[in-house]
């Protein structure tokens, strides 16, 4: 049976570096353009705080909420200027995601990645309001995110103003959980060891 470990530990480090990677666009939440809605907790395995849902208008077409959709006709943004958070019981890696300021050139937005309540990551990118730009961040084994925005310059004559981001096509990738990883080991084991006592 030990002849075999290596062949155990191998499988569960595969499965280890097997994450479950997702984007998620926000054109499933929903079809009316022109009523905002809330991201809704549990969307993408994630729960959501001040996140609200934008989609392509005549009136917002040139604003950064059109110029900030990468693909479909829905982008989500911090209501009302205020700091956003999005959170899982699970923990994940967030890879990238697109932002373009909503009403300001140049917006400052920062991210903050949390575990366990601690911050382990913190990164401040300039959004940009005539077009969206993706933004890699790949903070790691992490169980919340924090989106707070400061600074920039007002694009005059819009028929809204205030600091909100738009953002569209969001990577992240959920990571096994090593309870899970050990007990799929042990079952390898368990059958191992049967196959073996059973020649």
């Amino acid at each position: 049976m030990w002849k075999l470990l290596p062949s155990v530990v191998l499988v569960v480090v595969l499965m280890a570096n097997n994450t479950n990677a997702i984007t998620l666009n926000f054109d499933d939440i929903t079809t009316d353009r022109h009523n905002e809605v809330s991201v809704p907790n549990g969307y993408g395995g994630l729960n959501w705080v001040d996140f609200g849902v934008q989609g392509l208008t005549e009136e917002y077409a040139d604003t950064g909420y059109g110029h900030g959709i990468v693909s479909g006709e829905f982008v989500v943004y911090n209501n009302f200027e205020r700091t956003a958070y999005v959170s899982s019981n699970s923990p994940f890696t967030f890879k990238n995601v697109y932002l373009t300021g909503a009403w300001y050139d140049n917006l400052n937005v920062q991210v903050q990645g949390y575990r366990l309540g601690s911050l382990v990551y913190s990164q401040t990118v300039v959004a940009d309001f005539y077009v969206h730009t993706l933004f890699n961040f790949n903070f790691k084994n992490i169980d919340s995110l924090r989106f707070s925005t400061y600074g920039g310059s007002a694009i005059p004559n819009l028929t809204g103003s205030g600091r909100q981001f738009s953002m569209d096509n969001l990577t992240l990738e959920f990571i096994p959980e090593p309870s899970a990883l050990m007990l799929l080991a042990s079952f390898i084991l368990v059958g191992v060891n049967h196959r073996n006592t059973s020649r």
